[in-house]
């Protein structure tokens, strides 16, 4: 017996994943990220055992979060310390 797959859209995934659309797009720009099917030309649908089987084999979100960037420098950083003192 086949199972249909389930088509997820792009807000789905935000609601679901917590991936903005704006990650998507600029993936599917760049060539890189979750397998997706164009619909009818336009719409985009991501099928949930492939973004799951996606997800479970990218490196980026199996990497555990990065130390705190670093203090600023530079002129940026000097406005904002005389901002506080004064």
């Amino acid at each position: 017996m086949r199972t249909l797959a389930i088509q997820l859209s792009e807000r789905e995934i935000q609601e679901e994943y917590n991936i903005s659309t704006r990650t998507l797009q600029g993936w599917r720009t760049r060539k890189k990220g979750p397998p997706y099917r164009k619909v009818g030309g336009t719409l985009v649908r991501y099928d949930r055992v492939e973004f799951e089987a996606w997800l479970q084999s990218s490196p980026v979100f199996l990497t555990p979060p990065s130390q705190p960037s670093p203090a600023p420098t530079g002129r940026r950083a000097r406005r904002q310390t005389a901002r506080q003192s004064r």
